[in-house]
């Protein structure tokens, strides 16, 4: 065999070793996560400060519906409650993190508010 050809092979198998001990890193950092009874669940990376989760169906699997970015780790289980109370009014997902609190807490603010003036009216209905 060449020396070319084993250098090439020899890096080819370092680079291999490389992504195999990388992909066990990161394997090792991720957090699971689970929300309202695991209805919800998600995985979230620290090193990208990523979060992605969705619908549970009791599989070692959930659909990709949420995409949280700019999470930082404290963060994350909230980013999972916020999506989960935001898909029925919007679907899929995809926001930093920043934003999906901004939205979860305005959405919320709107629910509350259209809930007391339903009650109020149906109290002065009863009157």
């Amino acid at each position: 065999m060449h020396l070319y050809k084993m250098k090439d092979i020899n890096n080819q198998a370092a680079d291999v070793h490389g992504l195999a001990a990388n992909s066990e890193r990161i394997c090792k950092s991720i957090k699971k996560l689970s929300y309202d009874g695991d209805n919800w669940a998600g995985i979230y990376d620290p090193e990208t400060k990523v979060m992605i989760g969705g619908v549970w169906f009791g599989r070692e699997s959930f659909d990709n519906d949420f995409k949280t970015t700019e999470v930082e780790e404290e963060n994350a289980q909230d980013a999972l409650k916020y999506c989960a109370g935001l898909f029925v009014e919007y679907g899929t997902i995809t926001l930093p993190f920043n934003e999906l609190q901004k939205t979860y807490e305005e959405t919320s603010r709107r629910n509350a508010e259209q809930y007391t003036f339903e009650n109020w009216v149906f109290e002065e209905i009863k009157h």
